[in-house]
């Protein structure tokens, strides 16, 4: 457990009277001596209150990266409860939490560690075919047709904005060197939220989009699901 942040204790100095025997009045100096005694107690709360700020500025920067990745992860997990499926059901696999549903345990965050640092497109100038590229990918493919993710009128036009995008997404990746295509449920169903993409030589499946009311912006993610099984797809081209 994190010990709780307390006030410094005010840091000794020596403290220095300047003029003070200079003065001949007994009462003028004992003032000066008042005065710079007063000086010398700000200026020991100022070295405290300094003190204070760098050990809230160090906790806070230990603690953001944990409380960010929680607040990702509570939001990914809020959007895979909200939504259904294309056909109205709830078959939506098994979500990525690093079980042995997954292959081999999953892919230990690096798909969603790389769409959150995507850029603005769905290209690249290369690299190796892992999951954090794999992320930058889809969601930089995101990025770049954003307009597929904003808010519309019916749940037809959502859907087959969803599907375009996801195929955009598939594209992309088979340009960036990977093989991917899209993912059928356990059900049979040809999900229109997830597609299948081979890295680090294992087939894995992702969630991609979030949830929401077609009036909801949709947001990209990697969330990874189980069982892959790969449907052949060739993609929208740019």
């Amino acid at each position: 457990m994190t010990p709780p942040i307390t006030l410094p204790p005010i840091p000794r100095f020596k403290r220095i009277y300047p003029h003070e025997g200079e003065v001949a009045d007994p009462p003028a100096a004992q003032t000066i001596r008042l005065l710079w005694d007063r000086v010398h107690d700000l200026e020991g709360r100022l070295q405290q209150s300094e003190l204070a700020i760098v050990t809230l500025i160090n906790a806070t920067n230990i603690n953001t990266p944990a409380i960010t990745a929680a607040q990702q992860a509570a939001d990914a997990a809020l959007a895979l409860a909200q939504r259904p499926t294309a056909g109205g059901g709830t078959d939506v696999g098994t979500p990525g939490d690093g079980s042995d549903d997954l292959p081999g345990g999953g892919d230990g965050g690096q798909g969603a560690e790389g769409c959150a640092a995507a850029g603005a497109t769905g290209h690249d100038t290369g690299g190796p075919l892992n999951a954090v590229r794999a992320g930058q990918l889809i969601c930089g493919t995101g990025n770049e047709f954003s307009a597929l993710k904003n808010p519309v009128a019916t749940s037809a036009i959502r859907q087959a904005n969803l599907e375009e995008l996801l195929r955009r997404m598939i594209w992309h990746l088979q340009q960036g060197g990977f093989e991917a295509g899209r993912q059928q449920n356990p059900s049979g169903v040809i999900s229109q939220d997830k597609l299948t993409v081979i890295v680090d030589g294992v087939l894995r499946a992702y969630d991609v989009f979030s949830g929401g009311e077609p009036s909801d912006p949709v947001e990209t993610h990697m969330i990874e699901v189980a069982p892959p099984v790969m449907v052949s797809d060739a993609g929208i081209p740019d």
